[in-house]
């Protein structure tokens, strides 16, 4: 939180009223947030990394986060995860259909 209360304080206030308002939230609440610590969403910490270009990392926000898991499965290609995704409801449609064979054959 240190971090950000620094990155705001170097901010003028028409720059701290954009970058606030870009992130979905108010000066008055980061300023809250920050005073009593208080851990803030994850969606927040994005915004906050996102709208001061890297300024204010979301690890020093968040630091229960594993941010650098979160990080990495972005870069997984599209096509892998696709092929993951398919071929988890093959083995989930195996097992359906033999589930059922095998209900038939008890009946």
């Amino acid at each position: 939180m240190e971090t950000l209360r620094i990155y705001l304080n170097s901010l003028r206030k028409e720059q701290r009223t954009r970058y606030v308002t870009a992130c979905g939230t108010t000066e008055g609440y980061l300023r809250k947030a920050i005073s009593i610590n208080q851990q803030i969403g994850a969606d927040l910490c994005i915004a906050l990394e996102r709208e001061s270009s890297g300024a204010v990392p979301c690890e020093s926000l968040r630091p229960d986060v594993d941010w650098a898991y979160i990080r990495a499965s972005r870069n997984v290609p599209q096509e892998n995860a696709l092929a993951g995704q398919f071929a988890m409801q093959g083995i989930y449609g195996d097992a359906e259909t033999q589930s059922t064979s095998t209900e038939q054959e008890a009946a």
